[in-house]
């Protein structure tokens, strides 16, 4: 994923995972780093489906009071098993 900030939320002891991705740069940029932050949560779906409850989504695109944009991807999964998402969105 191109350079940006990324904030991982796991709920407990609830399923759901959130994954916050800044958005930075021009509108350019950000379309890019929007769709590669999909495309990671599209290939944690194939590559990994056992560890999911359902199909992951794109919540919402956020504007914060200071004018950044984040991307909010939400996993349902399994208690335990958010290290594939974490790896995944840390080392792309």
């Amino acid at each position: 994923m191109p350079s940006g900030q990324l904030s991982l939320f796991p709920t407990e002891p609830s399923t759901t995972y959130f994954v916050d991705v800044m958005l930075l740069g021009d509108k350019d940029e950000q379309e890019k780093m929007a769709d590669s932050a999909k495309a990671s949560m599209l290939g944690i779906f194939e590559q990994f489906p056992g560890i999911l409850l359902t199909r992951p989504s794109v919540e919402e695109r956020q504007v914060l009071s200071n004018g950044k944009q984040i991307l909010r991807l939400k996993f349902r999964i399994w208690p335990n098993r958010g290290q594939p998402i974490e790896t995944t969105f840390v080392e792309t």
